[in-house]
């Protein structure tokens, strides 16, 4: 039986848009005295675009490149607290990168939390209307936007499911009530019992 000290290691904080990762890593981070890298952010920064606009101009696989580019980046420093894209783990070198060096607090939430951290944000093009759409109703808004969150849901659930260590329901905590309890997991020894 040994002890594995995670201290080195990265920890990746993963789930739906919506759960909290950017502003539990921060907190998360703080706590352990550990850099925090949100890779939504270095997205934006290394295209200079936000991250609706890459996926509208540049598609769907070179987005999920520069994201596998900045998460590369990342891993070869030490352990930090890295705060990943709702789909990041969704490209298979990505979920590969997080098993092999860190662990993974997998945030969930229901949706009517998720709607009302993120219907604002017109960033986010799962939120805002289908183009030629004109703005449908606040009811008529969730419902759309539920119908196509379950659907996008269904497609990771399995895979979201596979990478995480921890998993913590976030819909009716604070973000300080998340960060205590990714820090004490993170903070109990794993204990492996020989093969």
């Amino acid at each position: 039986m040994s002890i594995i000290a995670y201290g080195k290691r990265h920890l990746f904080l993963a789930g739906f848009m919506g759960t909290g990762k950017s502003a539990v890593g921060n907190l998360v981070a703080r706590r352990l005295s550990r850099q925090l890298y949100d890779l939504d952010e270095m997205i934006v920064s290394m295209t200079g675009r936000s991250i609706g606009e890459t996926f509208r101009i540049e598609g769907h696989d070179a987005f999920r490149h520069h994201e596998t580019r900045a998460l590369r980046s990342i891993v070869i420093s030490a352990g930090a607290v890295i705060a990943l894209g709702g789909g990041a783990p969704t490209t298979p070198l990505i979920a590969d990168i997080m098993r092999r060096t860190g662990r993974t607090a997998l945030l969930t939430a229901g949706w009517p939390a998720i709607w009302s951290r993120i219907k604002d944000d017109g960033s986010r093009p799962l939120v805002s209307p289908v183009t030629g759409d004109s703005e449908p109703e606040a009811p008529e808004r969730f419902e759309r936007f539920v119908a196509r969150a379950e659907a996008i849901l269904m497609n990771r659930q399995r895979l979201f499911q596979s990478i995480a260590d921890h998993v913590v329901d976030t819909t009716e905590l604070s973000c300080d009530e998340v960060a205590d309890r990714i820090v004490a997991w993170w903070k109990t020894p794993i204990v492996e019992q020989p093969a």
